[in-house]
């Protein structure tokens, strides 16, 4: 099974800023250029095959002006630089998922699933632990943020490193599925990249708008939330904390979480995923609640279904 990467290549600028940080000779040694991977997917159909599905996704990304505005260091081996996520590349991030994911599954370890990306480019790579966090400290002291701009995309093998054909990337462009004048159906992609954990500055700077977070009470329970009607999401905070603790999405909510979807029946949602983990009591098919505790780490995914045996998932839970 071959994993091909989506990356965004930085104009002559950015990428001269990029080489000056890199740590270490193994990315140079390995003709690796400084690059920001959108998504990774693993693919057995060959290279051809995989190539025309790139080829029709370059036509939908566009350029994009960012900042490069920290460093850090993955497992104490890998040193990068992390990019600020803006509209532009969220809106580039997504298009990918779009397109690919409904063809091929998510490679790189789960890193490209949408809760989890970090924007980042690489900056070197060291087996010796030590020796990386040496290059990461050295990193902190010297680093300084700076603007950047991305201005084409290549279609990467990953092992061995193989750049298999790169397009420049131009404005205007739009795909079926992800419409770029819908700032709704915007704010649920974006919802789908939240963890619980996250702060609420976290929060709001994935969800790329003000949330009115507000304090309520009910049977003797308080908590922090903020209801986004018109996209069919609902988020929830711990007072104490201001700790994100639980995800809702309700109609019109239209997209895939983890697979699951609203509008499903029993049925479809057994053929979309699977037999759920366990059930809510009555312990059976047919109850109305479901959770699958595998989908997504350190959390449970929740259906509700209609109790009707023929009735519909109505909510979804990510708790």
């Amino acid at each position: 099974m071959a994993e091909y990467a989506i990356a965004l290549n930085a104009d002559g600028a950015g990428t001269i800023k990029l080489l000056d940080l890199m740590c270490g000779s193994y990315l140079i040694e390995n003709g690796i250029r400084p690059h920001l991977k959108l998504g990774v997917f693993q693919c057995d159909d060959g290279d051809d095959v995989f190539m025309t599905y790139f080829e029709v996704l370059q036509g939908y990304l566009e350029p994009v002006r960012t900042r490069m505005k920290s460093v850090g260091c993955f497992n104490g081996s890998v040193p990068f630089a992390e990019a600020e996520l803006n509209n532009a590349l969220n809106d580039d991030f997504y298009k990918t998922y779009t397109v690919l994911s409904r063809h091929y599954d998510l490679g790189g370890l789960g890193n490209y699933r949408p809760q989890n990306w970090i924007p980042h480019v690489s900056l070197g790579y060291e087996e010796d632990r030590e020796q990386g966090t040496a290059y990461f400290d050295l990193l902190t002291k010297s680093f300084v943020p700076f603007d950047i701009d991305f201005v084409s995309v290549s279609l990467i093998r990953c092992d061995p490193h193989t750049v298999m054909k790169t397009f420049k990337l131009t404005h205007g462009n739009d795909i079926e599925g992800y419409d770029t004048d819908t700032e709704i159906q915007k704010l649920r992609r974006r919802a789908l990249r939240l963890e619980l954990g996250m702060d609420e500055g976290t929060v709001h700077r994935l969800m790329g708008i003000d949330l009115d977070i507000r304090d309520y009470s009910e049977n003797g329970h308080s908590y922090r939330h903020v209801r986004l009607t018109e996209a069919g999401v609902w988020l929830f905070f711990k007072p104490d904390t201001g700790r994100l603790y639980t995800i809702r999405f309700d109609a019109p909510f239209d997209l895939a979480v983890c697979g699951a979807k609203i509008g499903l029946t029993r049925l479809e949602m057994q053929k979309a995923k699977g037999n759920p983990d366990r059930f809510i009591t009555p312990n059976h098919f047919y109850c109305p609640t479901w959770y699958y505790d595998h989908d997504i780490e350190n959390a449970c995914l929740r259906c509700d279904f209609e109790k009707d045996p023929s009735g519909r998932c109505s909510t979804i839970f990510i708790c």
